[in-house]
């Protein structure tokens, strides 16, 4: 086990640190929808009420959204409507155009967010049974509907190019426009400014990030949303989430267009559905100076978590046509245990601009989002081929985290003679809060191939990822047809495919840490008090004997320490370790 200085231990973490082995099993792929057509960019939520709930949707070819849901834990699904769609203009909800995402509350209320046809608009609709119908007596604006926020009309709004087509446009018809004049809603919710409630929030791109909020206090006691706010954050696909305090975090990516570089901001509400409202422009140090991020990026009061070389419309040969973005994504830990409070950025990054080697992003904040660590690259593989459309989740049951992505990297020539085209889906879990993650499991059983899917949306923008109680669900358009039963036939357009991962936690084994402390000269230093404080703030101590040896036993393994030493004479360096086993080394110089 390598030692690191603490000084450099944010630069250096995650590259040191190996991934852990880890039992996992992967359940057998199933084919969700079974539909003709297209079927794309997914959301799969599991009810914390009831694990056995589970809800998924997706874009169709057509109008209205792909809908199911399941009693036994994905074991088997069903439909809300006998056609499996939904908001198709034959139910009470408005018609859908697009982008669904959905999420469940502590009370078992499922909220599903979703752009509508024309004109466009941002809607959250809401059900009380798992998604097997929606609608609630606490309506506003259109009946079984949460809330409708209509775009704006402006004609400084640059309307999404990417579209999503069907047959027809292959016929010589003119493709629909997809999410213009805005793009992406998302939904999150957790604890509220007020005990004992739930809050919500939705957030889409229109003209710069918009955001609003409103309050569960039971199943089906559902406040509507208030004010519309329109934030300082200036992007698009981006994300927003509930921490464990009522706070809300929102990202976006900064360019929306191009290839990149570009950035990936953040913008904090501290006291969510309390009075004060989203955070003033902060302060940071850029390049030794201290920079206004209201100056310098004209984001007012967003704050960089990072930069990326995938902008926003990023051609790689696994989506040649509609390209991929960075697809920032946020997950809070909740869970009450050792990284209560701890937010993660999954993102996408390339490692040269344009040289479509795209790689999967970690880093974290302790600090709602004031600051974040050094990048640790979340797929193990060793190849340049790319990986794309990460998707985190934090299961509040234990804080673990998963991430689940597609991936190239087995991809050398493929079906299609041609490296790099063609992707599998896998995932990575990691049991130490980020610091590393065990091996990448292939959850897909096999691989796809967008440029047969007919549609020039290829794979969307985006999959999902639900993840409690060590068992995660990843949702993906597959077009492989490793079932047997997509209606379209292989390498044609895609289905809905789904997969459960079961997670085998490492074993809290305990290990011994001991070494030696040295003063200048190099002889044991006698009775220097040795520090080791715990993942959980805790700090135990013991002293070197007189030829300057000391040891901690009953140390759990797979946690991180920091390590320092106390004396009247010297000094000496922090020291960060992450145990995965007896470490008979760790040493100290005077300095």
């Amino acid at each position: 086990m390598r030692k690191i200085n603490f000084i450099f231990v944010a630069m250096f973490l995650a590259v040191i640190l190996l991934p852990l082995s880890v039992r996992a099993t992967v359940s057998p792929n199933v084919n969700l929808s079974k539909l003709t057509g297209y079927q794309g960019e997914a959301t799969i939520a599991i009810d914390p009420t009831n694990p056995n709930r589970m809800f998924a949707s997706s874009n169709v070819s057509t109008t209205g959204l792909f809908a199911a849901y399941s009693t036994d834990g994905g074991t088997t699904w069903q439909y809300p409507s006998p056609d499996k769609i939904i908001a198709d203009g034959a139910d009470s909800l408005p018609a859908a155009c697009c982008d669904p995402i959905a999420v469940f509350d502590k009370f078992g209320n499922l909220y599903l967010a979703y752009l509508t046809n024309s004109p466009v608009n941002a809607v959250v609709a809401f059900s009380t049974n798992g998604g097997q119908s929606f609608g609630s007596t606490t309506l506003t604006q259109k009946e079984q509907v949460l809330g409708m926020f209509p775009y704006e009309t402006s004609d400084e709004i640059v309307p999404d190019k990417r579209y999503l087509k069907d047959e027809k446009d292959f016929e010589g018809e003119s493709p629909g426009a997809l999410n213009a004049p805005g793009d992406q809603p998302t939904v999150a919710t957790g604890p509220s400014f007020f005990a004992g409630e739930a809050s919500v929030y939705v957030s889409w791109a229109n003209s710069g990030i918009k955001v609003a909020g409103t309050r569960a206090s039971g199943l089906g006691v559902i406040t509507p949303f208030g004010t519309v706010q329109t934030t300082l954050l200036v992007g698009n696909y981006g994300d927003i989430e509930v921490g464990p305090n009522g706070q809300v975090l929102v990202t976006a990516q900064a360019a929306t267009g191009g290839q990149g570089p570009t950035n990936i901001n953040v913008i904090l509400d501290a006291d969510g559905l309390g009075p004060a409202a989203f955070a003033q422009p902060v302060f940071v140090t850029t390049n030794k100076k201290e920079t206004s991020f209201f100056k310098f990026e004209n984001f007012g009061s967003s704050i960089l978590a990072t930069s990326t070389n995938v902008g926003g419309f990023d051609f790689i040969p696994a989506q040649a046509n509609r390209s991929i973005d960075a697809e920032a994504d946020l997950s809070w830990d909740k869970s009450g245990g050792l990284r209560n409070g701890r937010v993660y950025l999954a993102y996408t990054e390339e490692t040269v601009n344009e040289n479509n080697d795209t790689n999967i992003m970690l880093r974290y904040s302790d600090n709602n989002g004031a600051t974040w660590t050094a990048p640790l690259k979340v797929n193990d593989d060793t190849t340049t081929r790319s990986q794309f459309f990460p998707k985190i989740e934090v299961d509040q049951t234990t804080g673990h985290i998963a991430v689940a992505f597609y991936d190239c990297r087995n991809d050398a020539s493929g079906t299609d003679a041609a490296a790099n085209t063609e992707a599998e889906v896998f995932g990575a879990v990691s049991f130490n809060g980020g610091v590393s993650f065990a091996a990448n499991e292939l959850i897909s059983q096999s691989s796809s191939r967008s440029a047969s899917f007919a549609n020039a949306n290829d794979y969307g923008d985006y999959n999902g990822l639900a993840f409690h109680n060590n068992k995660y669900f990843y949702i993906w358009a597959d077009n492989s047809n490793i079932t047997g039963d997509n209606a379209n036939g292989t390498r044609s357009s895609p289905d809905l495919y789904t997969a459960k991962v079961t997670i085998l936690a490492p074993t809290a084994a305990s290990a011994t840490v001991g070494g030696r402390v040295y003063t200048p000269s190099g002889r044991g230093l006698g009775n220097a008090n040795v520090i080791m404080t715990k993942p959980d703030g805790e700090a135990v101590q013991t002293r070197t004997n007189q030829f300057g040896y000391y040891r901690f036993t009953e140390v759990q393994s797979g946690e991180t320490y920091i390590f320092n030493v106390q004396s009247k004479r010297y000094q000496f360096e922090t020291q960060v370790v992450n145990v995965s086993e007896n470490l008979d080394g760790l040493n100290f110089f005077a300095r």
